[in-house]
């Protein structure tokens, strides 16, 4: 910052219309002289044309205005001048534009809250010139863009420095620090497209692209400089959101792991904003990411899409931090405004009920999802946390509202599901006797169980043997099938096991319609009579409960006499069956006694004959 001889723009260009005038012609006519001035350091310094700082301010606005128009003769000219060179020169040294009414009075002190209350970044004028160049320019590279794309290279990682050590006014929350964040993503993510190679540089080690675009995501304020940088960002954190262009380069590329990538992310929450920036601790810097979540998922004008993005950039970043990054999850579990505004999302997807809003309603459930695993590895005061925020957040009302919705949704009874286990198997045998009642208290939830019910074809056997099979490809392949009804069997049961481990008995269990049966009915062998709401266990138990045929509102007078005289012939064919099998076995058992006692009379005869004859010698 200047101390008390600065530069306003403004001031200057409102009482210099002459040099306004006359840069407005030099500009397009002398690109050699327009470079040279961008170049001068120091007020009392001057160029060989008699050029000082006083005339940078009209260079750089009449140099974004023909930035936005790159393909240009004027600006061709510009480029082949140096002008690429010169902006980057001015990013890196430019200095504070404070309005002083008196000089020689004024201290560095009122001279930098002067600045503050009306002026932009030092750097920023010079930035905005490359940006809109950058912009404007078309996606098939020109020599002219290729100049532009090698001369910003080689500054790159320097002007992120300097932005990153001095970031000014950037972070303030009104709409000045707006657009300064939104165009510090806008740049690195048009250089991307227009040469992907450009990730290279971003990726090296050194290069703080990252940690800038993080800390103005944390600063962000407005649905523009929230998007961009989650945008930018999550391309690198999530494949379903890198773009075409990025991939084909890292094929050849790949990105270094995550444990050296994360932490060069998560150091744009390292720092909290001020004239002496406070270092944050891990705890603290992940406490301040939840809390930036959550205040932008709830900036008034973020669109559905918007809020989904957010959701899906924290999962994005939960997941490495599970291993890299523990004081994210951690964060996480204490924060009952992250799961209040996940669920707001979720109902709001709900509402919509589109299929355009099922990607929100996903996203909103696996950020509950997402802590699979590190809480299993906390103490129960995490899991008491946890257990409450979830509990107090409205999930298991929205979920029974949306139950219907949740299903038609690929995933959703899968995701369903983890949450469901992450509460049967990690939290609820370590939360005290006072959380377990308040999760009780939200149980039982018929609807939603019903609403997860499907009825399986085949025999119990049959369907465990699918569950066996479908387990077994899953550890083979690694493929969840996220379509696969079993997803839903397994919520079903999942749900019935939370219920059972805090203490809601039986809560699923439906007896059977048939009133001689005291089976329960299951989700995989339920069944419903068609004409009315009546559920059984079996298709045998609907099939032969003659009370319910008598009884169902559903069947017509014609339908009772015909089920009915059906029923009498089934009785009389069985009454006849029975008699015919008892006569068979009678008859058998009879032809057997006749022929053991013929088979003894035969033996009697034969010996006495052969005694006769002399052939069998007689005792003395």
């Amino acid at each position: 910052m200047a101390c008390t001889k600065t530069l306003d723009v403004q001031r200057i260009l409102a009482q210099e219309p002459t040099g306004a005038a006359r840069w407005q012609t030099l500009v397009k006519t002398d690109p050699k002289r327009t470079v040279r001035a961008l170049t001068i350091v120091g007020f009392d310094n001057e160029t060989v044309d008699g050029d000082t700082m006083w005339d940078m301010p009209h260079v750089l606005v009449h140099l974004k205005n023909e930035a936005q128009n790159p393909k240009s003769e004027v600006w061709k000219r510009l480029v082949d001048a140096g002008v690429y060179n010169a902006l980057c020169f001015c990013v890196l040294n430019a200095q504070g534009t404070a309005l002083v009414k008196d000089e020689n009075a004024a201290t560095q002190a009122k001279a930098e809250q002067q600045a503050k209350q009306q002026m932009y970044s030092p750097w920023f004028i010079p930035f905005q010139v490359i940006c809109a160049a950058v912009l404007f320019c078309g996606n098939v590279v020109t020599p002219a863009e290729h100049r532009m794309i090698e001369d910003i290279r080689k500054h790159w990682s320097t002007m992120m420095q300097r932005i990153w050590t001095q970031p000014m006014y950037c972070l303030e929350p009104d709409q000045r620090g707006v657009v300064e964040r939104a165009m510090l993503a806008q740049v690195p993510i048009r250089l991307a497209v227009l040469d992907p190679s450009f990730l290279g540089v971003f990726l090296k080690p050194s290069d703080l692209t990252f940690a800038v675009c993080f800390r103005n995501w944390i600063y962000a304020s407005s649905r523009q400089d929230i998007q961009l940088n989650s945008g930018f960002l999550v391309a690198l954190l999530s494949q379903p959101h890198t773009p075409p262009h990025w991939t084909r380069y890292l094929e050849s590329h790949p990105l270094p792991p995550m444990r050296a990538l994360l932490p060069r992310i998560i150091l744009g929450a390292s720092k909290a904003a001020g004239q002496t920036p406070k270092k944050r601790t891990p705890q603290q810097a992940a406490d301040t990411i939840v809390s930036s979540c959550v205040r932008h998922l709830r900036v008034p004008e973020m669109t559905l899409n918007e809020q989904s993005l957010e959701l899906h950039f924290l999962r994005a970043l939960t997941i490495p931090s599970k291993t890299e990054f523990l004081a994210l999850p951690r964060a996480m579990f204490k924060s009952a405004d992250i799961w209040a505004a996940a669920v707001e999302v979720l109902r709001r997807a709900a509402k919509e009920g589109t299929d355009e809003a099922q990607e929100a309603y996903l996203d909103a459930l696996e950020a509950f999802s997402a802590l699979m695993g590190p809480i299993s590895k906390e103490g129960p005061e995490f899991a008491n946390a946890l257990a409450v925020g979830w509990a107090s957040c409205g999930l298991f009302e929205a979920l029974d509202e949306s139950v219907d919705y949740l299903v038609k949704i690929i995933g959703g009874p899968m995701t369903l599901t983890f949450i469901l286990k992450i509460l049967v198997d990690d939290v609820v045998p370590r939360v005290n006797a006072e959380t377990r009642n308040l999760l009780r208290a939200l149980f039982p939830r018929p609807r939603l169980a019903s609403g997860l019910t499907v009825s399986l074809p085949g025999k119990p056997q049959e369907h465990m043997d699918q569950q066996a099979e479908f387990m077994s490809r899953i550890k083979d392949t690694g493929d969840l099938d996220p379509s696969n009804p079993i997803w839903r069997q397994a919520a079903w049961e999942m749900l019935a096991n939370l219920m059972a481990a805090i203490g809601v008995e039986n809560a699923l269990s439906v007896p059977c319609s048939r009133s001689s049966c005291n089976e329960p009915v299951s989700a995989a062998r339920k069944v419903s009579c068609k004409k009315c709401e009546a559920q059984f266990c079996s298709q045998g138990c609907l099939k032969s409960d003659k009370e319910h045929g008598r009884a169902c509102p559903g069947i017509d007078s014609a339908q009772r006499i015909y089920d009915g005289v059906a029923a009498t012939n089934r009785d009389i064919r069985n009454r006849q069956l029975v008699a015919y099998s008892i006569l068979t076995v009678v008859t058998a058992l009879a032809l057997w006694i006749l022929y053991v006692l013929l088979r003894g009379m035969w033996r009697l005869v034969a010996g006495l004959v052969w005694r006769l004859v002399g052939l069998i010698p007689t005792s003395e």
